[in-house]
């Protein structure tokens, strides 16, 4: 089907790849004229620049004259216009984020020498239950090897109760021939 010719009114044959050139030329010089307007200005601008500083040399009289008052007038422009943008800029609020932000950073840096010195503490009292364990450990080796307080005190118990024991049936011997 892309060969198909078309009749248009009898006389003009057009086919599918005549159509799609004629197409694609008409999108080429659409581009072309989008480019030229694009970058136009900014070629002519440079070079009607370059040209008019070495004609403002030559040129004298009124012409001179009109071309510094439309500088004047558009440095006047320009400087209404800054006015005017300072005037509507929020200034309170800016300042009032600067402030916000300077207390943050003030929070942030006691956070952080708050959390530095828990951090000191926190090691020294590690430190110190290491050292508690080591002693304890020490303690219960010699308890094993040697004696504690409480091992001690339960060998203590211990003769204790078997002095009891041994009393006991001497007196229920004694109770017994009483009764």
């Amino acid at each position: 089907m892309a060969n198909a010719d078309l009749m248009i009114g009898g006389r003009l044959r057009c086919s599918y790849k005549r159509i799609t050139f004629v197409l694609c030329a008409g999108n080429l010089v659409v581009a072309l004229y989008m480019l030229q307007l694009v970058v136009g200005p900014l070629y002519f601008q440079t070079s009607t620049t370059t040209t008019t500083t070495t004609t403002n040399s030559s040129l004298h009289g009124p012409f001179q004259q009109q071309e510094e008052i439309s500088k004047n007038e558009d440095l006047k422009w320009l400087q209404e216009s800054n006015d005017l943008r300072r005037a509507v800029l929020p200034v309170r609020l800016m300042d009032r984020i600067k402030e916000i932000e300077s207390e943050t950073e003030l929070e942030i840096s006691k956070s952080q020498s708050a959390s530095a010195a828990r951090q000191k503490v926190a090691l020294e009292l590690a430190q110190q239950l290491q050292h508690l364990k080591l002693t304890n450990n020490k303690s219960n080796q010699r308890g094993w090897l040697g004696g504690t307080g409480l091992e001690e005190w339960r060998k203590r118990m211990l003769d204790g109760v078997e002095k009891q024991e041994h009393t006991k049936p001497k007196e229920e011997q004694a109770n017994g021939a009483y009764l």
